[in-house]
């Protein structure tokens, strides 16, 4: 009996290779992704695959990742949507003993248009060979040519366990899976399973407790994800205005300006206002704020004695006192104001205080202000003009699929955490990064009590 599986379904799963001048095949190893040889597809924009199926052929786009160190000669193709026609084969990292069958399906040169099945033997394995196997291929002469079948599933007892690789006058070589499984696992594929599948959530421990650290710390810098917002707030920093930082809830404001601001070594402070989570009027933001920041330089405050009863010119002359000379931010996050008329205050309190600021200066040298808000602040202003020669406003959106799966994969590298339809389910439940990241946060911490769709149910509520 066959060890492949059913003609029709391995025909679904394979696909044809167009890649410029050349060609290859392809294999599903997720609805979204194909496996193949790297050199069938190195260097070519444009990228055709096709799938065979009962109703006629599909075909699409992908992009190229290499997977993997180059001489291994393997490469991802991801493609624009899941691939719903067909299932991924299953997946193993064994090493098959020589004399072993196996069977695959391609695109060689003479079957390019319908593809063919091919048999053989494991004739040899070489474990200092990048592609370390090699087959012996039934019912072909040396002087046949097999190419365009470099990228084929090696099947050997009903599952796929290696990529063929074929060029003109060489034997017919194997990369096994077993030599990039790390790598597969990381893309949230599963070997020596179902193809897709829940799997046990394992990780490295200190890794883990970087990737959820409240604040951004270098050590989160792996798992950063850079939006065009990144630049835009880039050009901001370099603009003598303050920065005015807007957006929904969870969408990155603090690690966006964190993370910028670490990177280009500017000196700077957070004042979270989390303690005073719905203020009563504007006074008591700015008094917070004087609170926070005299907590953090006690020393210099020794010779400073305040010469107003305006709120709004002692926080302003405050900053004058320490920090007269030097390039300096203050990032003033976590501000929940709920009643509209409390936030107004607040948004000409702060312009107010940035100007009597720069009367009272002791150089040319800037303090900038960058603010973070979850409304958008102009609205808010008496004078939309003043406002806009004070501050830069930059408003973060929600992330789109493409930019949460990205974030999913970078947090996948630590270990097992999600396998790949269930990143797909966890970005369909998300719009932000914080939300994300709480998800597989919980799922990682409490799967043997939780399903991952409980663990969704949880996460979304509470946010």
């Amino acid at each position: 009996m066959s060890s492949i599986p059913p003609f029709t379904q391995l025909q679904t799963t394979v696909a044809r290779i167009v890649a410029g001048g050349n060609h290859g095949t392809g294999f599903l190893i997720a609805p979204d992704m194909l496996l193949t040889a790297n050199h069938v597809v190195h260097d070519v924009t444009d990228l055709t695959v096709t799938f065979l199926l009962p109703t006629g052929e599909y075909t699409t786009s992908a992009t190229v990742e290499l997977l993997g160190s180059a001489a291994l000669d393997l490469a991802i193709l991801r493609l624009p949507q899941p691939f719903a026609d067909s299932t991924p084969l299953p997946l193993s990292s064994a090493k098959p003993p020589q004399q072993a069958v196996w069977e695959t399906f391609g695109f060689p040169s003479l079957h390019l248009l319908s593809g063919r099945v091919y048999r053989g033997q494991v004739l040899q394995y070489n474990a200092l060979a990048p592609w370390p196997l090699t087959l012996e291929v039934n019912g072909v002469s040396p002087e046949y040519n097999l190419e365009g079948l470099s990228g084929s599933p090696l099947v050997v007892d009903a599952k796929v366990c290696g990529v063929l690789r074929y060029q003109q006058g060489e034997d017919v070589g194997v990369m096994l899976l077993g030599q990039v499984v790390e790598e597969l696992v990381a893309l949230g594929i599963v070997v020596d399973g179902p193809s897709i599948t829940t799997i046990t959530p394992t990780f490295n421990k200190e890794r883990f407790r970087q990737l959820f650290t409240p604040e951004y710390t270098t050590d989160y810098e792996p798992f950063y994800v850079a939006r065009e917002v990144d630049e835009v707030f880039l050009r901001c920093l370099l603009s003598p205005k303050n920065i005015w930082l807007h957006g929904a809830s969870g969408t990155g404001k603090t690690c966006l300006a964190n993370r910028n601001l670490q990177q280009q070594t500017i000196q700077h402070i957070y004042c979270y206002l989390t303690a005073l989570p719905n203020p009563r009027n504007a006074t008591a933001i700015l008094q917070m704020i004087a609170e926070d920041i005299t907590e953090k330089y006690p020393t210099q405050l020794r010779t400073f004695t305040y010469k107003s009863t305006s709120d709004i010119k002692q926080l302003a002359h405050l900053l004058a006192h320490l920090f007269p000379t030097d390039n300096f931010i203050i990032c003033i996050d976590e501000v929940h104001i709920k009643d509209s008329a409390v936030f107004e205050e607040f948004v000409n309190s702060m312009t107010a205080v940035c100007a009597e600021y720069r009367n009272c200066r002791a150089s040319s040298k800037v303090l900038k202000f960058i603010i973070s808000t979850i409304q958008q602040p102009a609205i808010y202003h008496y004078n939309i003009a003043k406002f806009n020669e004070q501050f830069s406003f930059i408003e973060l959106t929600h992330w789109n699929d493409q930019e949460i799966e990205q974030l999913l994969g970078r947090m996948n590298t630590i270990g097992h955490l999600l396998a790949r339809e269930e990143q797909s389910i966890v970005v369909q439940a998300s719009q932000s990064p914080r939300i994300a990241k709480d998800i597989v946060h919980q799922y990682a911490l409490n799967y043997k009590q939780q399903t991952l769709e409980q663990v969704i149910e949880y996460v979304v509520a509470r946010s």
